[in-house]
């Protein structure tokens, strides 16, 4: 079994959660920003 990782949580996101990011704009972020929505997408949240 893995360890447990640290989740971002939905709050956590900074952009809108409907909305389309380009790379343009995830780039701007900051570099806790993108480890945390590269997180999400590899845990395959969607909500």
């Amino acid at each position: 079994m893995s360890p447990k990782r640290d989740l971002a949580q939905p709050t956590d996101w900074p952009f809108a959660r409907d909305e389309f990011v380009r790379a343009s704009r995830l780039l701007e972020a900051t570099d806790d920003d993108v480890r945390r929505a590269i997180g999400q997408v590899e845990d395959g949240d969607r909500r």
